[in-house]
């Protein structure tokens, strides 16, 4: 619905004016639903993880903020999550949608028809999961979406047929349990190392200027995202 209204007031020529005008306020809004459910949030993903038996782990800026101060990071404003793509997906969404999560979207790479990403939202409150693509060089890749810088994704989509795909391939790992607020979520048993390839060495260390073009690890790739 956001990205339909940015279209059609792009569309009048009244965008940069909505942005100058209400991004403070959206944004806001946007932080004060995260703060005010994302606990609540995260205890109903813990609650349908274990219910539907998904092999589902803490990743980026939310593995991030658990390891270094057992805390969702301060700018943050969704939760991130890793899933296995060997399990049941379709099982894991379903006890999702039974705790009042409703779907936002789900991206496939258009080169294999495979979903590598999916979003829900719980009263406000978003959670992606990013489901890898396991190598056969014991790495993994990761992928996401952006659309063409000053467009929003519905002038992209029209454009290109998608979205522009990025890969963030690093190093499979194994999973062991971690405290997170008062419940416990699986993570990278290499979480350090994990962390360096998503973030850099001083990982540890806030850095307000940090965006996706710091990683290291990740490329933009000859594919498109279909958003369905």
């Amino acid at each position: 619905m956001i990205d339909s209204i940015k279209y059609y007031l792009n569309k009048l020529g009244l965008l940069q004016v909505a942005k100058f005008l209400f991004k403070d306020l959206y944004q806001a809004y946007i932080k004060y639903k995260f703060r005010k459910y994302s606990h609540e949030c995260l205890s109903l993903v813990h609650n349908a993880i274990h219910e539907s038996g998904a092999e589902c782990w803490l990743e980026f800026g939310t593995l991030l903020g658990a390891i270094r101060a057992n805390k969702v990071i301060s700018h943050d404003i969704d939760l991130d999550f890793g899933l296995s793509p060997e399990g049941d997906i379709n099982k894991f969404k379903k006890s999702l949608e039974t705790r009042g999560f409703q779907k936002v979207r789900s991206i496939y790479l258009k080169s294999l028809e495979l979903e590598v990403e999916f979003t829900y939202e719980f009263k406000g409150c978003r959670v992606d999961f990013f489901i890898p693509i396991l190598g056969d060089d014991k790495r993994i890749s990761y992928f996401d979406f952006l659309g063409e810088e000053g467009a929003s994704w519905k002038e992209t989509i029209e454009k290109i047929g998608g979205l522009y795909a990025f890969e963030t391939n690093i190093k499979s790992f194994e999973l062991v349990k971690w405290p997170f607020y008062d419940l416990e979520f699986d993570v990278p048993a290499n979480h350090h190392e994990h962390l360096i390839e998503l973030y850099g060495e001083d990982y540890n260390k806030p850095n307000p200027n940090w965006t996706l073009s710091s990683r290291t690890t990740r490329k933009q790739v000859e594919d498109i995202g279909l958003i369905r």
